[in-house]
């Protein structure tokens, strides 16, 4: 959820040890580091931070193609979009794997977390793929404001070939990041979806539901917000500083919306460190 240009970036903070930082040519940016007080690995990616990334967001990267790079395509994922494929594939992927094994190696018990804001968070998800190479471990993608980057094949193929990896979309208001591409294009969130609203919040099982928990309501998609008051990473960090912490009773999640529910949320005993990772 920071923006960090290198691993001495002053913004870092100071519960994580930084590691390794990469800026590719495409300026996909991603930093890991380490919290060894809560013994867990974390890889970031840099958070949508100018307004042509965001109307890029809204209105482009749509055009779907294969998962995975062009020597390694996971056909049964489907069909992804297509450029942030490309930034993470050809530019990233392989830096990423590396350091991560070094760091596994050489703390084995640490738990890790991928995660992003906006763009960041799309990048996020497409590097669940991650879970295949280190099945040992626990994985958990956590994103905040993410666009669609996937369709229905990607939900099956992740909860059938990489069970050890989670995926959690947290979403506030009316983010219309969030909403895009468009769910008639064929795209739709992987994972489980957290509806952050200024009354609570509500947990979406696999962000369609199943016969046991609800789906998210049908209206879900018409809602477009300003960018401003829905998008920017300063509205989810003051959630979580002003709502989330402060009254972990009304504005966290311990359980998904079930079908017998109203919409009213519970207390959370399980994302305190998943969504802010401390």
């Amino acid at each position: 959820m920071y923006m960090i240009n290198s691993v001495s970036d002053e913004d870092i903070p100071n519960f994580l040890t930084p590691h390794s930082f990469i800026q590719t040519l495409r300026s996909t940016e991603s930093l890991i580091s380490t919290n060894e007080r809560e013994s867990y690995i974390v890889i970031g990616f840099r958070g949508t931070n100018e307004v042509l990334d965001i109307i890029i967001a809204l209105f482009g990267g749509h055009i779907a193609g294969p998962y995975g790079p062009s020597g390694n395509i996971q056909k049964e994922a489907g069909l992804v979009c297509s450029g942030f494929n490309r930034n993470l594939q050809y530019e990233v992927y392989e830096w990423m794997r590396r350091e991560l094994k070094m760091l596994i190696d050489k703390h084995p018990t640490y738990d890790v977390y991928i995660t992003g804001h906006s763009l960041g968070g799309a990048l996020s998800i497409l590097s669940t793929e991650l879970a295949l190479d280190f099945p040992e471990k626990n994985i958990t993608c956590v994103t905040f404001g993410a666009p669609r980057c996937t369709q229905n094949e990607f939900k099956m193929w992740k909860r059938r070939e990489i069970p050890n990896c989670s995926i959690w979309n947290i979403v506030y208001g009316a983010d219309p990041v969030a909403r895009v591409p468009a769910s008639w294009r064929g795209y739709t969130h992987a994972g489980h979806l957290i509806q952050l609203e200024e009354d609570g919040a509500t947990a979406y099982f696999q962000n369609t539901g199943d016969h046991i928990y609800e789906g998210i309501p049908s209206e879900w998609n018409d809602r477009r917000g300003s960018i401003t008051a829905n998008h920017i990473i300063q509205v989810y960090k003051e959630y979580f500083e002003t709502k989330s912490f402060t009254d972990p009773l009304k504005y966290y999640v311990d359980d998904f919306l079930r079908k017998s529910d109203d919409i009213n949320c519970h207390h959370i005993n399980l994302l305190a460190n998943i969504m802010m990772m401390r």
